[in-house]
């Protein structure tokens, strides 16, 4: 879903960074099965349908008149969807979220 979410015609202004990802997510997956709590997911940010929700787009226009079709300008690109993301999967580690959290089956929170 990265390479989906990076296409040329999404026409992103910054490279994509897959080995830092990786490693972060990596990380990130060796530190919660040390400490027993849920893995992070790193698809959200990532998915080409965040990307799109992010589009600048411009109507197309034939002989001054408008049409239904739009023409993508570029991508508005943000770091907080990514941050909230990782923040929220943070706090539900801490109390009083953890304590709910033990109440659901393993089998749910793995998908």
């Amino acid at each position: 879903s990265s390479l989906l979410a990076q296409e040329s015609e999404m026409k992103l202004k910054k490279s994509s960074a897959f080995h830092l990802d990786l490693f972060v997510l990596g990380v990130a997956a060796l530190l919660t099965g040390v400490l027993g709590i849920p893995p992070t997911n790193g698809l959200i940010p990532q998915a080409p349908l965040h990307t799109k929700s992010l589009q600048k787009k411009r109507r197309v226009y034939v002989d001054d008149k408008p049409t239904d079709a739009y023409e993508v300008e570029g991508v508005h690109e943000q770091r907080v969807s990514n941050l909230m993301q990782s923040l929220l999967c943070g706090i539900v580690c801490f109390r009083p979220f953890s304590d709910i959290l033990r109440e659901i089956p393993k089998a749910v929170l793995y998908g």
